[in-house]
């Protein structure tokens, strides 16, 4: 459901690349950081999705098969830019948060700073407001005004919460969550008149709920709580959020008429949480290690070669 996913660009990315990022890190500090994080988790879940829907199709006959082509451009995550289905529907986020590494990636280079940050929320926020006026491809794949105002919102919360709230910070997320809002509701409008059972209401009191938790996360209300397992629920939401979707939605079908109602139910939620751990735990941290090791090396090299000779 896109509304609630695009919601939840509010509390993910850009609060958490904020945090990646951290002053005094340079650019490619943070493309490794990004890189590391990204990719391990999400090659093997593209894998594995397209290994289930070969051994179980969708039935759905306007489900698209996985061709090589297609599996070849999900690899890339960079699918649609490429002409090329999602294996998986939840992957069309990432190539909106990739967007978003990519345009604050410039300001990384540029060298982050309380001032260049704040000016970076407003001029990707007014200039979204120009890219949706004039119906600009290249522009909307650019700046995605759709899904700005959720990153602007998660940037200005991790600035509350790093140097303290003051008004022009509250204004910045008041204008981001009236845009946001009527995104949600003009997109939850659109797919409830194609039949989805969902209402721009319900869809708005979610965005609500989200911008008032985070907002208690950047004032520090939740500090109190020290317990170390959210460590580890923080690490599996985004393998869980890759597999959930086609995998747990193949497992429900395939056992619908085999498991009783409780089984089916356990084994559909339980399954693709088993697997998300297993994926975290033995493939994503090893090999982000790997990588992240391989790829100081590159660079480490890169500098080497690129300095003048005496």
């Amino acid at each position: 459901m896109r509304s609630g996913a695009s919601a939840s660009l509010v509390r993910l990315p850009s609060f958490t690349t904020m945090k990646a990022s951290s002053w005094g890190r340079g650019p490619t500090q943070f493309f490794m950081s990004r890189v590391t994080r990204l990719m391990p988790a999400y090659v093997l879940a593209v894998l594995l999705t397209a290994a289930v829907l070969t051994l179980w199709p969708d039935p759905d006959p306007n489900a698209h098969p996985v061709t090589v082509r297609r599996l070849l451009a999900n690899l890339t995550m960079y699918q649609f830019h490429l002409g090329q289905e999602h294996i998986d529907p939840v992957y069309w986020t990432l190539v909106i948060e990739v967007t978003f590494y990519v345009l604050f990636l410039g300001l990384v280079v540029a060298g982050l700073t309380y001032k260049r940050v704040v000016a970076f929320c407003l001029v990707w926020t007014v200039a979204s407001f120009y890219a949706q006026a004039s119906h600009s491809a290249l522009l909307s794949t650019v700046l995605v005004p759709t899904y700005a105002p959720f990153f602007v919102a998660g940037i200005v919360l991790y600035l509350m919460r790093r140097f303290g709230r003051n008004l022009m910070l509250w204004m910045t997320l008041a204008v981001t969550f009236a845009l946001g809002a009527q995104s949600v509701i003009e997109e939850t409008d659109a797919r409830s008149q194609r039949g989805d059972l969902i209402n721009s209401t319900n869809a708005t009191l979610a965005l609500v709920a989200i911008y008032v938790v985070m907002i208690g996360v950047a004032c520090g209300w939740f500090d109190w709580i020290r317990w170390r397992g959210l460590v580890l629920f923080g690490a599996l939401t985004y393998p869980l959020y890759l597999l959930h979707d086609v995998i747990g939605a193949t497992i429900a079908r395939e056992t619908l008429f085999v498991l009783g109602p409780y089984q089916m139910l356990a084994v559909t939620l339980g399954g693709p949480l088993l697997l998300a751990y297993l994926v975290y735990r033995l493939w994503e941290r090893p090999v982000a290690r790997w990588i992240g090791r391989n790829l100081r090396s590159s660079f480490a090299q890169m500098r080497a070669q690129g300095r003048p000779k005496s």
